[in-house]
């Protein structure tokens, strides 16, 4: 474990020696990359919302007027407006900008530390 540990570390340093070239940091490499030089830790999964089995948000049938509307409209329309409301565009994270789909320079993951 302090091996891996060690290895992350030099190639963080490499890193940040060479800032312009971006490496692949994957799974527990990720992690303990971050976890090196996030001196305040490193910012977390974002929860998603919970959504019931029927479509509808906790607390719909409370929202006033025009947003309780999505709710009339889903008997309305057979739950094709709720598709519509419910269709969110991917977001990319950590993982796809320095592991799927390229590599990360220090500075990216730095972004991703907590700052003060």
């Amino acid at each position: 474990m302090k091996l891996i540990i060690f290895l992350a570390a030099l190639a963080v340093l490499n890193a940040r020696e060479t800032q312009g070239n971006a490496q692949r940091y994957c799974g527990v490499l990720l992690d303990q990359a971050l976890t090196v030089i996030c001196q305040n830790g490193f910012n977390k999964k974002i929860e998603k919302k919970s959504v019931n089995a029927d479509g509808f948000l906790p607390g719909d049938a409370l929202l006033p007027y025009p947003y309780g509307l999505r709710i009339l409209a889903n008997e309305l329309m057979d739950d094709r407006a709720a598709i519509l409301t419910q269709t969110r565009r991917r977001r990319y994270g950590i993982y796809d900008e320095c592991c799927r789909l390229k590599g990360c320079t220090f500075q990216e993951l730095d972004s991703y530390c907590k700052k003060d």
